[in-house]
């Protein structure tokens, strides 16, 4: 069979043969279909109201004067929604303890750029000039800059005693005996710093409501919409078989858009209380202020040796990684609130022998959700 023929039954026939691409034809010429792009008769458009500081207790949020400005739709608070259920986490580890947290805050918020108000309105204009009158009354707190900092105060979250998501500690052999006859011990601190993703196409939702049929269609910037759909039926208390989430072409993700975020569940969640198409189309501000951020792990392994050249050694590790408001993984921003330490402690034996499993921190992409 000559080199280029990629026809008959040979299951091998790609192999080492180039393949052109067939779709950048279609976005390179301006026909892509991304969310922005869908704009259904008498859509709504929503705009959010964020909080400025990493930690401040919520007074009030006063929504009389956007209430009233030219089409305006709605305008809805953590009170609203606080009947929806919590954002889920990708649970990891069996053990992994998450703080409930609202779609939008109330009583207490725990990261700069949360959520405390969304207005909907008739045009992205007319909801951004009335988001300019919602007046959260904030009462600011000190904030966690990180981990460790408040291990003597009170802890963040009632349901997370000392503040702590995940800790385990695996062990093999006696690491004690052999640090003290070691000859050599090598000790070093290791930071990675946090990132934020930036696609592309920030994040981006369309929800319409099918009274008919009692149903929801989901236009949604994802990399997850089988996940999507489930976790939104579950928080929208919606039977899975109504909800719909269809991923149109994405421009880009790196993560970020692997879990749902509480614009999405409000944007679906006001589609069906207003009977109305819901829209929101997020900024590149808002993406670095208030989406998933990545990394910011920290590392301190040490090693002993019997002599300088043994082969065969002991060590020991301590990892973590801070995890906000939003455990999605590991990590936020300096200024979030409640870096959550995500903990483990390995202690290996020599060479050849052995070893426990890896940590599941390890297989974390740092990344909760939080801000700052």
């Amino acid at each position: 069979m000559p080199r280029n023929d990629t026809s008959g039954p040979n299951p091998t026939r790609w192999i080492g043969q180039p393949r052109r691409r067939v779709e950048d034809a279609r976005l390179v010429t301006g026909q892509g279909r991304f969310v922005a792009d869908l704009n259904p008769a008498g859509c709504l458009h929503v705009a959010f109201v964020r909080c400025p500081h990493a930690h401040a207790a919520i007074a009030a949020v006063g929504t009389e004067d956007a209430l009233a400005m030219p089409g305006v739709a709605a305008v809805f608070t953590g009170a609203d929604v606080a009947h929806l259920g919590d954002l889920p986490v990708n649970p990891l580890v069996d053990t992994l303890r998450v703080p409930g947290f609202p779609i939008l805050a109330e009583g207490t918020v725990r990261a700069v750029g949360e959520p405390v108000a969304a207005v909907i309105a008739e045009s992205p204009a007319e909801a951004l000039d009335a988001a300019e009158l919602v007046e959260p009354d904030l009462d600011p707190l000190d904030p966690v800059m990180a981990p460790g900092e408040r291990a003597a105060g009170d802890p963040l979250f009632a349901d997370l005693p000392g503040d702590e998501a995940f800790a385990h500690h695996w062990r093999a052999g006696d690491v004690e005996a052999a640090f003290a006859r070691a000859d050599t011990v090598v000790a070093v601190e290791i930071a990675h710093p946090r990132l934020a993703p930036s696609s592309i196409e920030p994040r981006a939702v369309l929800a319409e409501w099918d009274a008919a049929a009692a149903g929801i269609t989901v236009w949604l910037s994802t990399q997850t919409p089988h996940r999507a759909r489930t976790d939104i039926a579950a928080i929208a208390g919606l039977d899975p078989a109504c909800v719909r989430v269809i991923a149109p072409d994405v421009g880009g993700a790196f993560g970020m858009k692997a879990s749902i975020f509480p614009e999405d569940v409000l944007v679906a969640w006001a589609a069906a209380r207003l009977e109305r198409s819901v829209k929101w189309i997020g900024t590149r501000a808002e993406d670095l202020l208030a989406a998933t951020h990545g990394r910011g792990r920290w590392r301190s392994p040490k090693t002993a040796r019997s002599s300088p050249c043994a082969r065969a050694s002991r060590a020991r590790s301590a990892t973590g990684c801070r995890s906000a408001r939003w455990c999605r993984g590991a990590t936020p921003g300096a200024s979030c609130p409640g870096p959550t330490p995500f903990r483990r402690l390995i202690s290996k034996p020599a060479a050849g022998s052995r070893r426990p499993r890896p940590s599941a921190s390890t297989a974390v992409p740092a990344g909760p959700r939080r801000r700052c």
